[in-house]
């Protein structure tokens, strides 16, 4: 009997194990390919089956909406009225309101410079005293007229004269005394002048008065621009004009919606301009256009007036101001149910394709009007439909559809 050594027995283990793995290693790699060539064919099986079915193509639900037509334009808001606030007497200033300083909001009647008004207060004074004066001037003479007619005839039958009457002297006191009542108005006009009211409610565009300054009469210390009431000019073309009155008969009584355009700027690299989340809009009634076109932009000017909130007593929290860059929208056809599709799903020829059953069937929509990139079209007999809205040039009447997820926004 041979006898091996332990360590030819070792060999000999270490021999087998090696062999063991490495047939469990080959068996793996096997299963792993006949998994990978099942999935490859079962893939192909699919794609085979989707191809006999169909063209796969992207829709979206349309539903008929309540839309009305609409043209838009740019425009611009002015000051509706502008006012230079002048001083009407002179006086050196000795008090300022603290909302008179740029670009705040002071309401009508509301106080923003205050002169010296010593003077203007002593001449009341002597105004009044002149008016007292002239009163009882008046008032002696119309007694002595009275004395000198009864003295008349005590002693004559005949109708006396004026002179005797004193008349002359009595119509010079009723002048002095007009003449007094006058002279104290003007007294008066001069002292309220001496304080300096706001004739609107506006907005200060400039202040140009200082504490300590002497101003004389006509003298501007600021200037006011109305926010009650802004003018609104909007930039037509010929053909939008032309539509704009003939849709409205002339009457222009459209309804307005206006934005505000904000210019994008160009800003240092790793800044980023931040977008208001909700835009702001104002809405106007009424236009009037204007007889000729303007020379230096080839245009027609339709004129309108917003009257803010602040007109009805209540606090406007987000005011249309002078100097806003506009884009309006203007109303010019009532409402109408029709569908509201994209200027992109409509062919060459004014077609539209629309899915049916799983497959496509090209429609010839009527066709009312478009909004910027928005087609309104009616459909007879649809109340909604699954339209195709990418690359509708390339398919055709009848051809078959699949994988189309058709839900509305």
């Amino acid at each position: 009997m041979i006898k091996h050594s332990p360590k030819a027995w070792s060999v000999l283990a270490l021999f087998f194990l090696s062999t063991v793995l490495l047939w469990r290693t080959f068996d793996t790699d096997e299963r792993i390919m006949q998994t990978a060539v099942s999935s490859q064919s079962e893939l192909a099986a699919a794609d085979t089956d989707s191809r006999a079915t169909g063209f796969e193509v992207v829709a979206r639900k349309f539903d008929r909406q309540f839309s009305s037509r609409s043209i838009t334009a740019y425009g611009e808001s002015l000051a509706h009225q502008t006012s230079e606030l002048n001083a009407r007497v002179g006086g050196m200033i000795v008090e300022l309101d603290p909302s008179f300083e740029l670009g705040r909001k002071v309401q009508k009647g509301q106080t923003l410079v205050k002169l010296d008004d010593t003077d203007y207060r002593f001449a009341l004074a002597q105004a009044e005293q002149a008016v007292a004066d002239a009163e009882r001037t008046l008032l002696q003479q119309q007694v002595s007229s009275e004395r000198a007619r009864e003295e008349w005839f005590l002693t004559n039958t005949e109708q006396p004269t004026a002179l005797v009457l004193q008349l002359p002297q009595l119509q010079a006191a009723k002048a002095q005394v007009n003449s007094a009542r006058l002279q104290l108005r003007k007294a008066e006009h001069d002292l309220a002048s001496a304080t300096i009211v706001a004739p609107f409610t506006g907005w200060v565009r400039v202040r140009r008065a200082s504490l300590g300054n002497l101003v004389s009469a006509g003298t501007s210390v600021g200037q006011l621009l109305a926010a009650d009431k802004v003018l609104v000019n909007i930039s037509l073309s010929q053909n939008q004009a032309n539509l704009l009155a003939r849709q409205n008969n002339y009457q222009l009584d459209s309804k307005v919606v206006l934005e505000a355009v904000r210019p994008q700027m160009q800003l240092p690299d790793g800044l980023t301009q931040l977008q208001e989340q909700q835009p702001q809009i104002w809405q106007l009634s009424g236009l009037r256009l204007s007889p000729d076109i303007d020379p230096a932009t080839r245009q027609i000017v339709a004129q309108g007036i917003y009257l803010s909130a602040n007109s009805a007593g209540v606090e406007d929290v987000s005011p249309l101001k002078p100097g806003i860059f506009l884009k309006a929208h203007i109303q010019i056809e009532q409402q109408q149910n029709l569908f509201g599709v994209p200027l992109s799903a409509l062919t060459a020829q004014g077609s539209l394709f629309v899915l049916e059953e799983n497959h496509i069937a090209e429609i010839a929509p009527a066709i009312k009007f478009r909004n910027d990139e928005t087609v309104y079209v009616d459909i007879a007999g649809k109340n909604s439909i699954c339209l195709v809205t990418e690359q509708a040039n390339q398919f055709w009447h009848g051809l078959p559809a699949f994988g189309v997820s058709c839900e509305s926004d």
